[in-house]
């Protein structure tokens, strides 16, 4: 019997890269080469992956084709080209493939369907935690995260193997004093290299603030003197670069909490009226005073300085009984009533009124 032998024989199918990874945009080049270098041959396409990819004469005996990996194309592993034949005027080469290849095609890229900030509305103060999470597509995992950029600063992201993609923004206290912060400049990639495009979180209503108020004064007036029942003393709080809209504490003064108020100009004040059962008092100040803004910024506590007011009660004296002596039976001329009045606490060196009894003084 005749047996047909093709005078061209494809002497080598080389695919290149031939290992690791190839991504959406990479492209892999094939080469045939014709074993005696004869060139003006015609090939048939090679198909790799599924595709058809033309090979052109390149006039030294090789054929060269390039396949560029497109986004939905198969994903595969340890991809080769196949059926690839060489046609000439004096016959065709037997079919001819490349071998070995530990070549991997991922042919998607990932996306991401959502970012989101927990809070994402409110203040934020120093030691306060923004949670950031970034949803992929399908829940996919295995994903490698970029940094998210919140309020200037770069935040980890770690993959929790379902398809969410997390970190936190810790607030120090020199970070930025930012407003309607979001979570920017995020990215996923997966181990081929395919990469989603830029994300960023919707923008919040959270607002950082790291500087607590201050106290520039505190004082009372009057600060010198002496006071009584009825009188009062006016207490006024001046926060630094004269904030308003803080929330001011009680004073204590004398042993009393008093309230302040807000003026809405930086001042926060309030009266201290002195009542009978108050304390008596030397040098007494306005204290326990702080000042608190929105985010929960606390000031150092202050009190006013420098009184030398004196609170002064005017003694209350008390009769703690009043007894007649018989107080029973009859008395006739010249019989004798003692009467004894008794101050409560046993007061000395008080000066008695008359008494009146049986209409005489």
């Amino acid at each position: 019997a005749f047996e047909y032998i093709s005078p061209y024989i494809i002497e080598s199918v080389t695919i290149d890269p031939n290992n690791s990874y190839a991504k959406v945009g990479d492209s892999v080049t094939i080469t045939v080469t014709e074993a005696q270098r004869i060139g003006g041959l015609t090939s048939t396409p090679a198909i790799i992956n599924g595709k058809q990819i033309s090979l052109v004469d390149q006039g030294d005996g090789t054929y060269v084709g390039i396949y560029t990996v497109a986004e939905g194309d198969n994903d595969s592993t340890n991809v080769e080209a196949r059926n690839i034949r060489l046609l000439g005027v004096n016959g065709v080469s037997s079919l001819a493939y490349s071998s070995d290849s530990e070549l991997n095609i991922d042919a998607h890229t990932p996306s991401i369907s959502s970012v989101t900030l927990t809070p994402d509305s409110g203040w934020l103060k120093t030691g306060d935690s923004v949670f950031i999470t970034v949803t992929a597509e399908n829940n996919e995992t295995g994903l490698i995260p970029s940094n998210a950029i919140i309020n200037e600063k770069p935040i980890s992201l770690s993959d929790q193997g379902n398809g969410t993609y997390t970190g936190v923004y810790i607030v120090q206290t020199t970070d930025a004093q930012g407003v309607n912060l979001l979570a920017a400049n995020i990215y996923l990639a997966d181990v081929a290299g395919n990469v989603t495009g830029y994300t960023s979180s919707p923008r919040s209503s959270l607002k950082v603030d790291t500087y607590a108020p201050t106290i520039s004064s505190a004082t009372i007036n009057p600060n010198a003197g002496t006071i009584s029942v009825g009188d009062s003393v006016a207490i006024t709080v001046t926060a630094g670069d004269n904030e308003s809209g803080l929330i001011v504490s009680d004073a204590r003064i004398n042993g009393k909490f008093v309230s302040l108020t807000s003026q809405g100009d930086g001042t926060y004040t309030g009266k201290y009226f002195v009542e009978a059962s108050d304390e008596e008092g030397i040098n007494i100040e306005a204290s326990g005073i702080i000042l608190t803004d929105a985010a929960g910024n606390v000031s150092e506590p202050s009190s006013s300085t420098g009184s030398t007011l004196r609170v002064e009660i005017p003694q209350v004296l008390v009769i703690a009984s009043v007894t007649i002596s018989p107080n029973s039976g009859y008395l006739k001329i010249g019989d004798q009533v003692n009467i004894t009045v008794t101050a409560k606490d046993n007061v000395t060196g008080l000066t008695p009124s008359d008494a009146s009894i049986n209409g005489k003084a």
